[in-house]
């Protein structure tokens, strides 16, 4: 591993870019020249940029786009798209080395530019099939089944979305659709390249989202479904061709290769009792787990009131510095059903609030009440923030977004990405609608969980099943994505389970809780840059200030050991003297290293010494317990720097009071037998 950011590049410039254009990618609005009802092609076509963590730019004046080396147009090509001024522009930009990447061709107009002769409408295709020896680099991480064949609809001669097929002439197919026709092609047009998809963004990214896809998933859990991330890696991958050295955002905090997110489902009165036992383990390890609480107080026919009189249990969870989220009030399996839980009103409490299952159909139950109580519970009772929300048996209402939104959740984790064919997150749209209100509440999907529906886990078979996690993780590990782990702790050895999975995941990856990661997505999707190539040095720029809420953001270079300077500045030139070390292949990671403090337990490593911090995350002052005397302790950022606190001793508790921003801590801590132990703690 090198320490820098000042590395001397050798630049080869590339015929096939025009080098005084803007190394930044242009999302070209097209909602509005194409008289479009909703935003949900443009919100596809910046969702697909933001994942793929290219710098970008949105604009809908075709004079600046063509200011870009690359633009990606938010919607088809149809008859008006473009005036005929506007259309030689753009064979003029192409034909003069740029590059375009648009969804369907629906206009003969169009043909030349593209390299085709015609193209032929249907609603009966199903898939389509990646031709991956057509070009490696394009197709460099289409390595598994279902992302060398991703799957547009279910395949039971229903009329699905509607595609358009390719008759070429200079163009090249590089998909074809399950029928045989060319459904993705690339175009050699001067110096520069056109590439074109058979079907429109919204179809396979929102259309996905809002589970309106026709069934499209070919496993319903526990599978590796990755249709939309494909378009992501492709989009990627077209920019980097044709931008020597391009740089992009990493998809994991810092050098990490990817993330786990631990979660535990609490919905029944055996998930207390043992709750405890995987809450311990798993502090012991130095992870933070989302503990998701069902708040039953009342009994009918399906359960008991559980929650009640186990506050202490969720207060125990708490004080080992877990994150407590919502699981709803009653856990019921028809909260789908927008007939039986309509959206209701604000405002109940527990004493108003009574839906009730008689074993077939719930009664007097909605959408706010199943979420606005038990958030309030949570809070009221254990003095907790509560951000994230899942539902019981994941059952994602029409009007859970739009509840969830109003009431200040930021995190949603109901749907599968099996089911919905993405392991990245997104941002949620009111009323599973195209046309749908852009939330701010973050989905973060399910990926793996102790839910086998065809062949349930048992004490005799878990291990067969943590191969199966662990084959999973292992494919989002190759693709950077997030890989969230439901396990419900009803049963002591699902707790063995877990433990065999951890300890079999690849020591590049991290750990983190849901609510962290959420906020880490969040903060990277708000990092803007631009990149410049100057004879042997490549710039990279940020456009806001390195922060202790940014600087889990990371980047990655293409091609980046070949090279010899990279310049890292902040938004005011300055130069930040940061890390780098080489990255798979021939790319380069370039990252904010967490500080090398003796005694932080990592994901991997056992703790022998009680000592609990609490509440953490917090707001203002916390508390220390310990079972061996601490003579000091220091509050240490992430940077290593150590922050102004005050300490006082109440009891067998001290009390300490950081001033300091939001962010990630340590607080490093001298004990009376010697030791050095450090905590993290989370400041809100």
């Amino acid at each position: 591993m090198r320490s820098l950011l000042l590395i001397s590049i050798l630049f080869i410039a590339l015929p096939s870019l025009a080098q005084d254009r803007s190394r930044m990618l242009c999302v070209f609005d097209m909602q509005d020249r194409n008289n479009e009802s909703n935003d949900a092609r443009i919100f596809s076509c910046t969702h697909m940029a933001n994942v793929a963590g290219l710098p970008a730019r949105v604009t809908f004046d075709i004079e600046e786009a063509l200011m870009y080396g690359v633009i990606l147009f938010s919607s088809e090509f149809k008859n008006g798209s473009f005036t005929s001024e506007e259309l030689s522009s753009l064979e003029n930009f192409v034909e003069t080395g740029g590059v375009i990447i648009s969804s369907r061709i629906d206009d003969e107009e169009y043909f030349d530019l593209f390299g085709i002769s015609n193209v032929h409408d249907s609603k009966n295709r199903y898939s389509l099939d990646f031709e991956i020896d057509k070009d490696e680099v394009l197709f460099d991480l289409i390595d598994e089944e279902y992302e060398q064949s991703i799957s547009l609809g279910r395949s039971n001669g229903q009329d699905i979305f509607k595609t358009v097929s390719y008759e070429t002439t200079s163009a090249k197919t590089l998909a074809k659709f399950d029928d045989g026709s060319s459904g993705f092609i690339q175009n050699s047009f001067g110096e520069g390249t056109a590439y074109s998809f058979g079907f429109t963004w919204k179809d396979l990214i929102v259309r996905n989202q809002i589970n309106r896809d026709y069934e499209a998933q070919r496993i319903t859990s526990n599978g590796f479904e990755a249709t939309q991330d494909v378009l992501f890696f492709l989009v990627r991958n077209i920019f980097s061709k044709h931008i020597p050295y391009s740089a992009w955002k990493h998809t994991s905090p810092r050098n990490s290769s990817s993330t786990l997110i631990v979660t535990h489902d609490l919905d029944s009165k055996t998930g207390m009792d043992s709750m405890q036992v995987f809450a311990s383990q798993e502090r012991e390890r130095g992870i933070t787990a989302t503990y998701n609480i069902t708040t039953r107080y009342f009994d009918d026919y399906t359960m008991g009131p559980f929650y009640t009189n186990n506050g202490t249990v969720v207060d125990f969870v708490k004080n080992l510095r877990h994150v407590i989220g919502s699981h709803s009030v009653g856990h019921f399996f028809d909260f789908a059903d927008d007939d039986i839980f309509p959206m209701g009103e604000m405002g109940l409490t527990q004493e108003n609030y009574t839906p009730y299952n008689d074993g077939v159909v719930t009664s007097g139950g909605t959408v706010f009440g199943e979420c606005e109580v038990s958030k309030n519970i949570l809070e009221e009772n254990h003095n907790l923030n509560i951000r994230s929300f899942r539902a019981g048996h994941l059952a994602y209402n029409k009007y859970l977004i739009n509840v969830l939104d109003t009431l200040g959740y930021e995190f949603d984790s109901n749907f599968s990405s099996a089911d919905i064919l993405t392991n990245f997150p997104f941002q949620c749209k009111y009323g599973r609608s195209f046309s749908g209100k852009v939330s701010d509440v973050t989905e973060i999907p399910v990926t793996i969980s102790d839910v086998f529906h065809d062949n349930p886990i048992t004490s005799t078979n878990f291990e067969s099943k943590v191969d199966i996690w662990k084959t999973i993780f292992n494919q989002n590990d190759r693709n950077g994505a997030v890989t969230t782990l439901l396990i419900h702790p009803n049963r002591l050895w699902k707790n063995t389970a877990q433990n065999l999975f951890l300890d079999q995941l690849p020591s590049s990856s991290n750990i983190m809780e849901m609510t962290r990661f959420g906020d880490y997505w969040n903060q990277r999707k708000n990092v803007t840059f631009s990149s410049s190539l100057d004879n042997n040095q490549l710039t990279i720029k940020l456009n806001q200030a390195l922060t202790i809420e940014n600087e889990e953001v990371s980047f990655i270079v293409a091609q980046g050991q070949d090279l010899n300077d990279i310049l890292i500045l902040d938004h005011l030139g300055n130069e930040l003297d940061l890390n780098q070390e080489d990255w798979k292949e021939n790319d380069v990671m370039v990252f904010v290293k967490a500080p090398v403090l003796s005694g932080i337990p990592d994901s991997k490593a056992t703790s022998k010494t009680n000592i609990i911090l609490f509440p953490n995350p917090t707001q203002e002052q916390f508390y220390i317990q310990s079972d061996v005397e601490i003579l000091d302790a220091n509050v240490v950022n992430i940077l290593g720097q150590s922050v102004e606190a005050s300490f006082s001793k109440r009891d067998n508790l001290i009390q300490l009071d950081a001033r300091t921003q939001s962010g990630l801590y340590f607080i490093v801590m001298k004990l009376v037998n010697g030791e050095q132990v450090i905590r993290q703690m989370i400041k809100e």
